[in-house]
């Protein structure tokens, strides 16, 4: 089953506006969703080469990134593309 991975930041005002949305495509397309603080998070954010934030990473089963969405997308967008 694919999932969501979403890297965001305390002082990141744009995170602070995809989050719930985030939550609310999850939700509707019935993935698992990873929220992950970059600063606490740092390991897992350079081994998924996340260079800019807000960033929601689309990975199927085997761990393989089948999409990258960085900066700010409208759901709408996001669904088009999960």
């Amino acid at each position: 089953m694919n999932r969501l991975e979403y890297y965001k930041a305390e002082w990141c005002g744009p995170c602070h506006y995809m989050e719930e949305r985030v939550r609310q495509v999850a939700e509707s397309a019935k993935l698992e969703l990873e929220e992950f603080n970059i600063d606490a998070h740092k390991d897992l954010a350079i081994k998924r080469k996340v260079i800019a934030i807000p960033q929601l990473i689309l990975l199927n089963e085997n761990d393989d990134v089948l999409h990258r969405f960085i900066g700010v997308h409208e759901p709408k967008d996001i669904k088009k593309v999960i």
